[in-house]
């Protein structure tokens, strides 16, 4: 999901869901989308878990509004602004970039601030390469399922109107991916063939 869907999501949404035990995932049917066009989206159950355990534990005590229409992410209790009230976008993308931060997985980058040279700390990812990572990977178990035009699903998936999207540009790094690792398969089989 993008970011503004995922913002866009109530208690009712994740509470209307009906998990079976025998699937790894929970099916949502969301309406705000980036085209208007409504989508099924699954959420792995250790995530639907831990979203509920969220409903049930810190946004309860957070959230004065009981109703069940009400954004599924609010500002936390200690939120310096706006407590309990709905988080905003940005909010949810500057915990993103923090996380990402405080993982390590960043950079210094070279920027000039009041005439002065200084390293700034930046995250290497954003909350829409999680959409990326998914097509990867989901690209991935489709094609080993057998499924003779994976990048048709995949579309329908990730909400694109044209397959050229998903392919141009969510794809182009399974190739690359792919010869990567055949490499490192080759180069594994000949270390255990020379040892």
């Amino acid at each position: 999901m993008r970011i503004d869907e995922v913002m866009q999501l109530t208690l009712l949404d994740i509470q209307n869901v009906q998990p079976a035990s025998s699937q790894a995932a929970v099916s949502l049917v969301i309406t705000k989308t980036k085209g208007g066009r409504a989508r099924r989206v699954f959420i792995p159950n250790p995530i639907y878990e831990d979203l509920l355990a969220y409903i049930n534990g810190e946004r309860k005590e957070c959230v004065a509004d009981p109703s069940p229409t009400y954004p599924l992410f609010v500002n936390r209790a200690d939120a310096h602004r706006n407590p309990g009230r709905p988080m905003t976008t940005h909010t949810m993308w500057r915990n993103f970039h923090a996380a990402v931060i405080k993982a390590g997985l960043s950079y210094q980058e070279p920027v000039v601030r009041d005439d002065k040279l200084k390293l700034e700390t930046r995250a290497r990812h954003s909350f829409h390469d999680l959409r990326h990572t998914y097509a990867v990977v989901m690209y991935q178990q489709l094609v080993k399922r057998g499924k003779s035009a994976p990048w048709l699903v995949l579309a329908r998936l990730l909400g694109h109107k044209y397959v050229e999207t998903t392919v141009r540009i969510y794809l182009r790094s399974v190739d690359t991916i792919e010869a990567e690792l055949t490499d490192f398969v080759n180069q594994y089989i000949r270390v255990l063939r020379d040892a």
